[in-house]
This record gives structure tokens, sequence and C-alpha cells, in this order.
């Protein structure tokens, strides 16, 4: 909204997905349920919302609110598909529900390799005219269809919950090959691109330090997965 007066500066509702992960970890540092009750109440947006309409808009500091469908994203989606798989992992409907936003996600921002070739036209063809420096690669959002690092750990983090709730190796090996993706395009003083086009990511300054947290957070994840024992397929 806007500073001066409080009046809305779009007609765009607020997506609350990083408010219910503040609360969420707010219950599980405190046990006070009453944060537990309103990320619940908090996430009714999303089940009255996209996941009745499919609207996962992209909601980004640095890109203006667009009409619906204009410009879809996959980081509210797959952070509804991972807490319903962490909040309710005995729902069996919230499962395939979350099963679902996955396939979503996968299919219009998964590159397990490159979209098409250089010089191929096709619709938004600048975002692809570089090459890729690692694949297979995650894009973030329809209004920049560029390869970016949390974007593949966001994929990584979902694939973990699916396959911790169900059990298929699929998942896991999703999240492994994402997983490698990252350690290959990490430099060897550990820094960790955020844009994976070779131009971009040999240029530190066009790093983004949550970015590069989420990834490392993804990594320990896909580690701790490893050892883990998954719920049968």
């Amino acid at each position: 909204m806007r500073e001066s007066d409080g009046r809305p500066a779009s007609p765009n509702r607020l997506a609350p997905d990083a408010v219910i992960d503040f609360m969420d970890a707010l219950h599980d540092a405190t046990g006070d349920t009453a944060y537990g009750e309103c990320a619940d109440r908090a996430f009714a947006f999303f089940e009255n919302g996209p996941m009745k309409t499919w609207n996962w808009e992209g909601q980004f500091e640095d890109v203006e609110a667009t009409p619906p469908y204009v410009n879809l994203t996959k980081h509210p989606a797959c952070s509804a598909a991972i807490r319903m798989l962490e909040r309710w992992p005995d729902d069996e409907k919230r499962r395939q529900v979350a099963r679902d936003i996955v396939r979503f996600a996968e299919d219009q921002f998964v590159c397990w390799e490159r979209p098409f070739k250089i010089g191929e036209t096709r619709y938004n063809a600048d975002y692809f005219e570089r090459d890729f420096a690692v694949e297979p690669a995650v894009v973030e959002q329809y209004h920049y269809r560029a390869p970016v690092d949390a974007s593949a750990a966001k994929l990584i983090l979902a694939y973990l919950a699916l396959h911790k709730a169900e059990g298929n190796p699929l998942d896991l090996a999703k999240a492994r090959a994402l997983g490698d993706a990252i350690a290959r395009a990490q430099r060897p003083d550990g820094r960790i691109p955020t844009i994976w086009w070779p131009d971009a990511a040999d240029n530190p300054q066009n790093d983004w330090l949550n970015c590069i947290v989420r990834s490392a957070t993804a990594l320990q994840a896909l580690a701790d997965a490893e050892t883990a024992k998954p719920a049968q397929a």
C-alpha cells in the first residue's frame, strides 16, 4: 500500500506465504499455538484462491503488480505445497493437491535441458539467447525467465517434501539433479551465483544474499534426506 495515505497500490491481494512461514517458525520456536492457528487462518488465502484459480502470481519487490496469469511464478505455489505436506502429512487429499502444484511448477519453470536452440525464434526467446551456466535449471517467473539458484532451491525443497510424505524415489532423484546443479554452479571460493547465465554468474555484483542462503538451506536439506527414512511408496 502507499505509505502516504495507506491506500492500496494495486487491487492484488498479498500472497501471505512469507507471513505464514514466519508464524510457523514462531510456533516452532515458542510452542505457542496462537502462532500456528494464525498461520492456518492465513493459509485459507491459498485454499480459497490460487488452489482454485491457479493464479500463482509473482509478487517480487522489483516487479509491478500484474493482472491475473500475466506473471506467474512457482514460489508461493511451492510454499503452499510444502506447508500442506508438512502440516497435514496424513491428509491424502491435500497430498494430491500438493503434487499437482509441484507438477505445475515443474511444467512451467523447470528446464531439465535448454528449452530450445539459440537463434530459434520463440516467445520470450531473448531470455534463452544466452547459454545456461548449468543445467538443469529453474527459471524465476514469467516476467524474468532467468535461471536463478533460489528457484532451483525451491523446487528441491518441494521435491524433498513430496519424497518425505510418499517415498517416491523419482522425487528424490529430481531433487538430487537440481542439487547437483547448484554444486556445479558453486565457485571455488564457496560463492553460489544467483543468476545462471555465464556472464551474470561470473560477476558477484549480480548475487543476492537471500538466494545464496536458500541454496545452502536446500543443499543441507538434501544431505539430511539422504540419511532419512522416507515414507513407504
